[in-house]
């Protein structure tokens, strides 16, 4: 049983369709060279006026609540984790576009060698009108504190939680980038609902997706996630491998963007070369007529 587990968050009402999608990207670290890839209605029982329609009563629905920690355990608790990656089932890759639309994503990890900002990426983002969701960690937003509120105000911007300590998401301990992972259901549950606690606390904001420090995460845990209302969300283009990738490297990586991608970068490393390269990556993509939306608009 969990003798921690803080109060519950009600469950975000208006997630649909997230279903996980094919690509095969590799995720690096946040700063950190890995492996590169890519209501029922009642009548009124009197006749109705002849100047007016019959008047209708809508019954208030009850809002869907979000499992506790020992609902969880009851249902997950016995069960064997048989997949670990990127690509885990219940993970969403990409999404089915209306038209053009690509959604750029940028992490943020906190840490040490982590927690920078870069600047002028966001500022370009915010002269361009590029919209895109980011992705903190709760280590980041302690050390990033004002900033991170003011990029929750700004409406060009979605934030979605990248986890309490970076961890990749396992029930088992499981390890990926020499990063080992949570050991069990609770730590895995600690990991999301914690920073999820967090940014309701201290920003008033609760947070629709879910992205794990890594982007590995298993099938059990990608799960829970979901049935808390925070679906985990990965992506098909790899755009600079944990900002180890040259602008160079950044802009041929990107090259391919199409029309339901979901494109990972980050934004809490100024001293690489990620600003210069995703902005000449976005405009790129722009150009061959690619528009960018956040998460919560495709999804």
């Amino acid at each position: 049983m969990c003798d921690r587990c803080h109060p519950l968050l009600s469950r975000r009402s208006a997630l649909l369709g997230l279903t996980a999608l094919g690509g095969a990207a590799v995720l690096s670290g946040c700063g950190t060279e890995q492996p590169r890839g890519t209501a029922a209605t009642q009548a009124s029982s009197s006749p109705p006026a002849p100047s007016a329609p019959s008047p209708t009563i809508s019954e208030p629905s009850e809002p869907e609540q979000t499992p506790d920690f020992e609902e969880l355990e009851a249902q997950y608790g016995d069960m064997q984790a048989q997949e670990w990656g990127l690509e885990t089932s219940g993970v969403t890759t990409s999404f089915t576009p209306a038209g053009r639309e690509a959604v750029l994503t940028l992490d943020a990890c906190g840490g040490p060698g982590s927690g920078g900002y870069d600047a002028a990426l966001i500022d370009y983002l915010r002269g361009a009108g590029i919209p895109a969701t980011l992705f903190i960690n709760k280590r980041w937003a302690l050390e990033n504190y004002a900033i991170t509120g003011e990029l929750i105000e700004d409406p060009l911007f979605e934030v979605a939680n990248h986890g309490t300590e970076h961890k990749p998401l396992s029930v088992t301990g499981q390890e990926a980038y020499g990063i080992t992972g949570t050991a069990s259901l609770e730590e895995a549950y600690h990991e999301v609902m914690d920073n999820q606690q967090f940014f309701q606390d201290s920003f008033g904001v609760e947070l629709a997706f879910f992205r794990a420090g890594t982007a590995y995460t298993d099938e059990i845990a990608a799960q829970m996630a979901a049935d808390l209302g925070i679906p985990v969300v990965n992506f098909s283009v790899n755009g600079d491998a944990g900002a180890t990738y040259s602008a160079a490297e950044i802009q041929s990586a990107m090259q391919g963007t199409g029309a339901g991608d979901i494109v990972i970068g980050h934004f809490n490393q100024p001293g690489s070369e990620v600003a210069v390269g995703l902005t000449a990556a976005v405009e790129e993509a722009a150009g061959r007529g690619i528009e960018w939306r956040t998460l919560g608009e495709v999804l």
